[in-house]
């Protein structure tokens, strides 16, 4: 279903130190498990490796750092799927099974916008659905 790789621009994977900043309770680092729910559930793993496994939530955190009004919408973002998720079905997005998850973003996506900015890092990452 789909196939990834973890890959950067220049062929190296994505550095520990480009994650550092996510240490603190003001950055989206608390929502990383949540962040990886979201992205697992638009490529997830199977037969190949999944969004996650190919490290997109590494480059989402990494290049929020470079765009902070991109941060800022998927803060919220990721919040309202959230109380969705907590609304439809009494639990956290992160804690879902897959077809709850895909039931939730269904509800929730809203934000034509920030959706798509996801899913440009998701193909810059070398993830294809197929």
């Amino acid at each position: 279903m789909a196939a990834c790789s973890k890959e950067s621009d220049n062929g190296n994977e994505v550095s520990a130190s480009k994650l550092s900043n996510y240490d603190n309770k003001s950055s989206l680092e608390p929502d990383r498990l949540l962040l990886d729910a979201f992205v697992d559930t638009i490529v997830p793993k199977d037969q190949d490796p999944g969004a996650v496994e190919a490290g997109v939530t590494e480059e989402l955190l990494a290049w929020f750092d470079e765009k902070p009004e991109e941060k800022t919408k998927a803060i919220e973002m990721l919040a309202t799927i959230d109380r969705v998720a907590n609304n439809k079905f009494s639990n956290t997005f992160k804690k879902l099974k897959l077809e709850q998850r895909e039931n939730v973003l269904g509800l929730t996506i809203r934000s034509v916008e920030t959706a798509s900015t996801i899913q440009r890092v998701i193909r810059y990452n070398g993830c294809v659905p197929g």
